[in-house]
């Protein structure tokens, strides 16, 4: 399945599940570049998973800036889960796609962390901006996901999920799929 708005939004509804094997332990190390090959699990629900699969995964690390690089012949990157943290994707000097997860809470060394990385190694930015609690009523976060092609960036899809009792977690029910680009 590629994970754009067309086919996300047929999941309103539905359980989105993130399997913890996509989760990164904190680090001292600044930034993070650690990313999982992923898949998309269909049917009923989504469920997006560590292993061979179209895309890849970079996870969430409080306080710091996780970037993930395409491990070859990936469609798609997706992130989260979202509650103002900032998402970027691009390209390095070597045409090497990425993706970036960079927390903002307070403490966080990610803005700083990102900012000096970006420079270091010359990386162009398609897409770049802090991503919003998707609802102030009741427990959620979003989730991201870029689908890009030989020509850059082709669409990117925010899905919002219900955590039930956690704040911006990754596990609930879609509730909103929403178009960028």
């Amino acid at each position: 399945m590629t994970p754009n708005a067309a086919t996300l939004s047929g999941y309103k509804s539905k359980t989105f599940t993130l399997n913890t094997n996509l989760y990164q332990p904190h680090s001292d190390g600044k930034p993070i570049v650690k990313a999982f090959e992923a898949t998309i699990a269909g049917g009923g629900a989504i469920e997006v998973k560590a292993g061979a699969g179209s895309g890849f995964w970079v996870p969430y690390v409080e306080g710091k800036a996780v970037i993930g690089f395409n491990p070859g012949g990936k469609t798609w990157v997706a992130s989260g889960p979202f509650s103002g943290c900032i998402f970027s994707v691009g390209k390095n000097a070597k045409g090497e796609i990425y993706a970036a997860h960079i927390a903002v809470q307070s403490g966080s060394t990610g803005p700083d962390d990102w900012e000096a990385y970006r420079k270091e190694n010359k990386l162009t930015t398609w897409y770049e901006n802090r991503i919003p609690l998707p609802s102030y009523d009741f427990y959620c976060g979003s989730h991201i996901f870029a689908c890009f092609g030989s020509d850059g960036l082709t669409s990117l899809t925010r899905v919002d999920v219900n955590t039930g009792a956690t704040m911006a977690g990754s596990n609930g029910t879609i509730f909103n799929v929403k178009k960028f680009k």
